[in-house]
């Protein structure tokens, strides 16, 4: 069975959209381009926080425990997703997530205290595990529940893409300039293009009982 994107309502587990219906439409690109950029900041994150921090002067136990910190607050995260997302959509919440993750990645780049790089992966750590059920649900929504296995692998695809960029951009940066500082600056401006990409995408929502 077969239906277009644009053939909003109804049970989305009963549409499907082949990967080349939706690579014609502009939200699967936006999805494609959060995805990438979303995995830049994952990764390179989690692989410079901790060399981030020791360079600092932060002890090193100090620094592996903000990464664990960021591990903790990953679950409370996807909860606290979850339950926007059935009160007040997708793109929304998915936004916000990357928003407030640009936020932290800029505070690191102004400041390395203790302090802000533990409340700085608490922040990453709410944002770094729930853009996946809210994309994957947005996805759903707007392709059918049948397309969400190509469509959502495809997003897997590009989120590992950019983490591999991310890591490797990461520390090139810091060999070059001798410092994490534009590291910081360069992943907070793309996560702020990530989260516009969230919010552009138009939203099509199965209707309730349908």
């Amino acid at each position: 069975m077969s239906a277009g994107p644009a053939a909003a309502g109804g049970l989305a587990t009963m549409r499907r959209t082949s990967v080349r219906e939706a690579a014609r439409t502009r939200p699967f690109w936006l999805v494609m381009v959060a995805f990438f950029i979303c995995g830049y900041g994952d990764v390179f994150f989690t692989t410079h926080l901790v060399p981030f921090a020791v360079e600092a002067g932060i002890p090193d136990m100090a620094a592996a425990g903000a990464l664990g910190l960021m591990g903790g607050f990953s679950f409370l995260g996807v909860l606290v997703a979850g339950a926007a997302s059935d009160r007040v959509g997708r793109k929304n919440p998915l936004a916000a997530l990357y928003f407030f993750r640009a936020l932290a990645l800029a505070a690191l780049a102004l400041s390395s205290g203790e302090l802000t790089v533990y409340l700085a992966a608490a922040v990453v750590g709410l944002t770094f595990i729930s853009p996946g059920p809210l994309a994957s649900a947005l996805l759903a929504d707007r392709y059918g529940a049948l397309s969400v296995g190509a469509l959502y692998g495809l997003a897997i695809l590009s989120h590992q893409i950019g983490g591999a960029l991310g890591a490797y951009l990461g520390g090139l940066i810091f060999d070059t300039t001798g410092s994490y500082y534009w590291s910081f600056v360069s992943a907070a401006l793309l996560t702020l293009i990530a989260a516009g990409a969230a919010f552009s995408i138009r939203e099509l929502r199965p209707r309730p009982g349908s």
